[in-house]
């Protein structure tokens, strides 16, 4: 659907269905009979006046709230057309923590002012894993395209304790209405944790809340029109899938978002080669929005016989 359709349908439900929206249109309504008891208007007329009064006065509300959704480029310098991310993960002989390989693609449009370059990372709150400055993490750019310049990717100059993050850097720097797409990928050797009781020892040890789940997840900061955040696990993860969770403002819960999830099937869970995916596809993601991905580890003896049948171990 048209996303200002989308908008024009959603924002009209949403302003119905709230108490200002039905005492503006009551009180809409009101003024014709104010008109009548003066004498200025015949009672012949009086309901279309009222229908008229009622539909006028909520169709100013509506256009008020709808301002919200104008001049985009006045609260943001860049648009996602559309933002990619997929997370491929395998697990290691130490029985505790998962590789993962990430191919990451955007496509982004400037809305206001230069960009000269954008930063790639991981969010640092869920990362029970630290990273080894030691490791050899290299970040590669597989394609870019744009109408004029170039893009390249930097090294990661964030990789100690949770931190991860890298620079897309565009010379020259992205103009105001200028389009560019680009891909890469990295690797990161130790990420995700791999069994429960390995799970449960990081969360006592880093003071976190106990839970038997390890998850991923993307908080929506720029508007995006696409936006797809796939994980995918090998058999011999021996992970189980759990429903996606969703978030707004100070981690409150958005359920309404995650019923529309499901409802549309924007979020899925499939077997995929063997194993498990777990996507996330939304058109219009709102903002604010945090999707958090869960999957149930398995445990070590578990994770021991599925390695153990595995011919790549």
């Amino acid at each position: 659907m048209n996303q200002r359709i989308q908008a024009l349908r959603d924002e009209a439900w949403r302003t119905a269905k709230s108490l200002a929206g039905v005492a503006v249109a009551i009180g809409g309504g009101l003024l014709p009979f104010l008109l009548y008891v003066f004498g200025w208007v015949e009672s012949g007329s009086l309901f279309w006046l009222v229908i008229a009064a009622m539909l006028g006065t909520f169709g100013v509300l509506l256009i008020w709230n709808l301002s919200r959704y104008a001049e985009v480029g006045y609260w943001f310098d860049r648009k996602y057309r559309l933002l990619s991310v997929t997370w491929n993960y395998t697990p290691n002989d130490d029985f505790e923590t998962l590789k993962a390989v990430q191919v990451g693609k955007r496509r982004l449009v400037c809305l206001s002012g230069t960009i000269p370059h954008i930063s790639v990372g991981v969010a640092p709150a869920e990362n029970l894993t630290p990273f080894d400055p030691g490791d050899d993490i290299e970040v590669t750019l597989l394609s870019y395209s744009r109408d004029e310049g170039t893009v390249s990717v930097r090294q990661p100059h964030r990789q100690a304790g949770s931190n991860f993050s890298f620079r897309v850097d565009f010379n020259p720097a992205l103009r105001e209405g200028e389009e560019v797409e680009f891909e890469y990928t990295f690797t990161l050797p130790r990420f995700r944790i791999s069994s429960l009781e390995s799970l449960r020892a990081r969360c006592q040890k880093g003071k976190l809340d106990a839970r038997d789940y390890e998850y991923s997840s993307w908080s929506v900061d720029f508007p995006i029109d696409r936006l797809v955040f796939d994980q995918r696990f090998s058999p011999e993860c021996g992970i189980k899938p759990l429903d996606v969770e969703v978030e707004r403002g100070t981690a409150s819960p958005f359920e309404e978002e995650r019923r529309r999830l499901l409802k549309s099937r924007s979020f899925r869970c499939e077997q995929f080669d063997g194993g498990w995916r777990m996507i996330l596809d939304r058109q219009t993601p709102p903002m604010k929005a945090r999707y958090r991905v869960r999957w149930r580890p398995p445990t070590q003896s578990e994770l021991s016989a599925l390695l153990a049948d595995s011919p790549e171990h």
